[in-house]
């Protein structure tokens, strides 16, 4: 299929880059034209590709085009390619129609398994491609390339932000996520069919964590339908940002049931079902405030501390079950918390980025890179570990 306009390349750029956006979920101005796609910005071959399934609806142009590692380093690079196929099928379609994939000429690319089951499925595990296509996939990844393909997890308060990214990294990597709402039933639901649009697997739960009787039923029913648990994301939170005269009470009550009592009665119930099949790994979320002064911070902070702290116990009380317990200790992130509800945001955004080593804050990508390798057979001796990531913000400069 033709594209009848020459659109110019400043336009495609940007119209490229509105695709990483939605992709990604990044904001814009995050998604620098010249910033590399795995070093800078956390952009793996699985979410490039996509990025390119988009791209490729949008601008018909062939599967088979060269999208290898070398031409796709950055977004201006990826906007070339697209650039240069918009003005060459402009360029021919006054003298042939559009090529058929079967005449395209192959890439040079390393191509990936083709073997597809009754489901359109690659080796068996869900397909990341448009299930229309039979040909080769080259950017999306085969069944070797997905470690989780067997794996049951659970993530806490992913209907939006951080744990919207991670529950949508964790179906990339080819574990069946649950994903677990209580602030939005529809965009828990919402998750749950862009996971699936991309060939994933996912199911919903609503439950507040902070519900003794919800929490409980919620473990219930994935016993029921899953009948194990391999991973526990817990990064369900709650708490009051405010200077320490500002925090009443009822907010440190509120924060420290989501945040601490929530934890350790979902871990107990965790370990309990990751025992029967052997072993698991869980996650709890912490964050610079538990050990530094953060503005605003004053009530979140010692409860993140204590999370740090239960998370140690747990890795201690869990260890003879191959339970192992780990804590990702992140820097501020470019997540909807922060660009949208965190008090004074355009004075202390800068203000982070100038304390970390490359004038940069994390991104929830970065954050499940390091979550895949603690989840991972590599980490198996990393257990009750708080681990940074935050590109030295926290050590003086």
């Amino acid at each position: 299929m033709s594209v009848n306009t020459v659109l110019e390349k400043e336009s495609i750029e940007e119209s490229v880059q509105q695709v990483f956006g939605e992709v990604t979920r990044y904001p814009l101005d995050i998604l620098e034209l010249e910033a590399d796609l795995e070093e800078d910005l956390g952009i793996d071959s699985v979410k490039l590709g996509e990025v390119f399934s988009v791209l490729q609806e949008k601008y018909r142009f062939p599967e088979d085009i060269d999208v290898s590692t070398e031409k796709t380093r950055t977004i201006r690079d990826v906007a070339q390619i697209i650039s240069d196929f918009v003005s060459e099928d402009s360029k021919d379609a006054n003298d042939q129609a559009a090529l058929s994939h079967d005449d395209a000429q192959q890439p040079d690319v390393v191509e990936v398994s083709s073997q597809r089951d009754g489901n359109g499925n690659l080796d068996g595990g869900p397909s990341l491609v448009n299930d229309s296509s039979d040909e080769v996939v080259k950017v999306a990844t085969s069944q070797g390339h997905k470690p989780f393909f067997d794996k049951v997890a659970l993530v806490t308060d992913a209907d939006r932000g951080l744990g919207k990214v991670i529950a949508h990294h964790l179906a990339e990597q080819g574990a069946t996520v649950i994903v677990n709402s209580f602030h939005s039933i529809a965009d828990g639901e919402k998750t749950v069919a862009e996971i699936k649009s991309i060939g994933g697997k996912a199911a919903h739960i609503e439950a507040s964590l902070a519900n003794d009787a919800q929490l409980h039923k919620m473990f219930d029913e994935i016993e029921s339908e899953f009948e194990g648990l391999d991973f526990f994301i817990c990064n369900a939170a709650n708490g009051t940002l405010a200077n320490l005269e500002d925090v009443k009470p009822e907010h440190w009550e509120s924060a420290f049931r989501t945040n601490v009592i929530a934890l350790h009665q979902a871990a107990l119930r965790a370990a309990k079902m990751m025992a029967k099949r052997g072993g698991g790994q869980i996650i709890t979320l912490s964050s610079a405030g538990s050990n530094l002064i953060v503005e605003y911070y004053g009530c979140m902070g010692p409860i993140k501390a204590a999370v740090e702290s239960l998370t140690q116990y747990l890795a201690v009380e869990f260890a003879p079950s191959n339970i192992e317990v780990n804590c990702i200790n992140a820097g501020p992130i470019y997540d909807d918390l922060l660009i949208n509800g965190y008090p004074d945001r355009d004075r202390l955004i800068p203000y982070w980025e100038s304390l970390t080593a490359r004038k940069k804050i994390c991104k929830a990508d970065q954050v499940c890179s390091l979550m895949s390798f603690l989840l991972s057979e590599k980490s198996t001796f990393v257990n009750g570990s708080v681990v940074m990531i935050d590109d030295a913000g926290s050590v003086p400069i």
